[in-house]
């Protein structure tokens, strides 16, 4: 009987202390587990992964980007800054298609209605026009850090009668306009059309910008410096503008011609400038 009563008591002490031992465990081991954690951590840097820097990058990038003016991606378009051309998928610009396609109607229509091109393709009952965009990106060489984009947007009347091929910045600077119909004759010339409108209409900002124009032609031949477009045949008429930006003077030529298979009108910086 003792021997029973001793084990029991042996038994209820072992109990004991390792309930003991439990409760002190529970407190103690979180502390200390913590506390190596933290020295741990503190001690050791990890380099995050690439893609983070690569985001970063890119979000950097189209915040400065979103900030150009008008002029300055009509002068990473054209390459008067060195950029790199690249066909980009239309969800990389900050317009999304119909919101570039419905700019580049806007835009248009400000030479329709003074007459220096011959077609309008806001929709109406006997003038609907179909749509395709192709999506230009032009990115800096010196440090990828500016992007502009340009939008190449072929309207086609529903007859197939006539095609409207617009290249057009997303500021709605419209930098050529070119249709197959090749019997058009203006009625204003680009020096009357640019004496009459606003800059700010022609270039679809709302900056103030002091400009002048005069009636210029081209003593060499042109080359226009936008992907695809047909060359040049013969030039019409012509009109150098001058902008004051920022106090500096930024010339621009605007020329009405003819190709082979249609005639348009091209805006684009001096090349002499370049």
């Amino acid at each position: 009987m003792k021997k029973i009563l001793q084990n029991n008591k042996i038994r209820v002490g072992l109990l004991f202390v390792c309930c003991a031992l439990i409760v002190v465990l529970s407190i103690v081991a979180p502390k200390y587990l913590l506390a190596r954690t933290l020295t741990e951590q503190t001690n050791h840097v990890e380099v995050a992964p690439e893609e983070y820097y690569l985001e970063a990058g890119t979000m950097m990038s189209r915040n400065t980007s979103s900030n150009l003016s008008a002029v300055d991606r009509i002068k990473l378009i054209s390459g008067t800054w060195d950029s790199n051309m690249t066909k980009c998928d239309i969800t990389e610009g900050f317009l999304d298609e119909v919101e570039a396609v419905e700019l580049a109607k806007k835009q248009l229509d400000v030479y329709y209605k003074q007459g220096v091109y011959p077609y309008s393709v806001q929709i109406q009952y006997d003038n609907l026009y179909s749509y395709s965009s192709e999506l230009y990106c032009y990115t800096d060489t010196s440090f990828d850090t500016y992007a502009a984009y340009l939008w190449k947007i072929t309207f086609t009347k529903y007859d197939n009668s006539v095609e409207n091929i617009v290249y057009m910045t997303e500021s709605g600077t419209i930098l050529l306009a070119w249709t197959n119909n090749t019997k058009f004759a203006q009625t204003t010339t680009l020096l009357d059309f640019y004496e009459n409108v606003q800059i700010r209409d022609v270039l679809g900002e709302n900056k103030l910008y002091t400009a002048s124009a005069v009636e210029y032609m081209p003593v060499a031949s042109v080359t226009i410096p936008y992907p695809d477009a047909e060359e040049i045949k013969e030039i019409k008429n012509g009109a150098l503008i001058t902008l004051r930006v920022s106090g500096d003077l930024e010339n621009l030529q605007a020329l009405q011609y003819t190709t082979e298979h249609g005639q348009g009108i091209v805006l684009m910086p001096l090349q002499n400038n370049k």
